[in-house]
């Protein structure tokens, strides 16, 4: 990889950072004007109609999250699929290009070679959420559905967690998915370190490590 291929690289990570935060800071505006997601206050500003907010705010805690995966996929690249009609040479190169850019780009922006835990699940919840659906239509016991939910874990009583899909809980910053907890206030403190580490790169520059 080139000094400047490697520099492309290291501004779109900072971009999608901001792109995410700005989302996670629209998620923050719908409750009472708090300052960050550990901090929401759970009631919804007065007067605002209940199902607008809901939907807007969703689509700014999947914004946040899309855009925080994109991060994590330009750091820790997924092996792509090989593709129809593609040689053997082919797919081996691209395998051998993702792995290498990944490894390039993190030690650009001097990050360990561990992805920190629960990302790369939450990002394949949310980009395989099509599959997740397939699996509670195979395997739920009531088929009882409840999706993009606001509020702490212990407002409902009685459906199953894995009926449960997308439910944000603006007391702690989490969210949960088929009763896995993911903590959003922590993820917003890792993009907001990549998202300095990758400025800090650009304007002093990155520095291409030999290839593997």
């Amino acid at each position: 990889m080139t000094p400047f291929q490697l520099h492309i690289y290291v501004c779109e990570v900072e971009v999608q950072c901001e792109f995410s935060l700005a989302a996670a800071k629209s998620v923050n505006e719908y409750f009472n004007g708090s300052r960050d997601l550990a901090a929401a206050e759970p009631e919804m500003a007065a007067g605002a109609d209940a199902e607008m907010v809901q939907a807007q705010l969703f689509r700014s805690v999947h914004s946040f999250l899309t855009h925080a995966a994109v991060v994590s996929r330009l750091l820790w690249p997924s092996i792509p699929r090989r593709r129809r009609e593609e040689d053997g040479a082919s797919h081996d190169r691209r395998k051998a290009q993702a792995v290498n850019r990944g490894k390039q780009v993190r030690l650009a922006l001097g990050l360990q070679d561990e992805q920190p835990g629960g990302q790369r699940t939450l990002r394949d919840h949310l980009e395989h959420f099509d599959e997740r659906l397939d699996d509670w239509a195979l395997t739920s016991n009531r088929h009882t559905f409840i999706d993009r939910c606001v509020g702490p874990p212990n407002l409902m009583f009685g459906p199953e967690r894995r009926d449960i899909m997308r439910w944000f809980d603006p007391t702690d910053g989490s969210f949960h998915f088929r009763g896995e907890r993911f903590d959003l206030t922590a993820l917003v403190a890792w993009v907001k370190e990549i998202r300095g580490l990758a400025a800090q790169a650009r304007k002093y520059g990155a520095t291409t490590p030999p290839a593997a």
